[in-house]
């Protein structure tokens, strides 16, 4: 189950979505076209902000990311927020791979398979 709620407060990306495992359920919040954090970001949330045409302004104590269309926001999302959690949902259902050693690990192989869907879909759709 995949539900989709309104964010009701300015903490955007605390979190984008999480997966509740014993429910199966997946849970994504809403995303402004404009946000910024009172920190900086990693390189490879950056860059992956960039690649799907976000603007990304850092200061020295702050990073702010705006969106020109929804499309671009919309990509992004199914890309690095969605297919995550579907990620965490394939790991939670295969429960002879090991478990993950720490939370970091987990999110670490969520990245994984969630990059792994995705070129699937993208080699899916040249062959087309």
């Amino acid at each position: 189950m995949i539900e989709l709620r309104p964010r009701h407060d300015s903490n955007v990306g605390r979190p984008y979505g999480f997966y509740e495992g014993v429910e199966k359920r997946i849970v994504l919040y809403s995303l402004p076209m404009n946000w910024s954090f009172d920190f900086h970001i990693s390189l490879k949330y950056r860059q992956s902000l960039i690649s799907s045409a976000a603007r990304v302004m850092q200061t020295k104590d702050s990073t702010g990311i705006v969106w020109d269309k929804k499309e671009d926001r919309a990509l992004w999302f199914f890309k690095d927020v969605l297919l995550h959690e579907l990620a965490h949902h394939y790991c939670h259902q295969n429960r002879y791979r090991r478990k993950p050693a720490s939370i970091h690990h987990e999110e670490l192989l969520a990245d994984l398979y969630g990059s792994r869907i995705w070129t699937g879909i993208v080699s899916t759709m040249r062959r087309r």
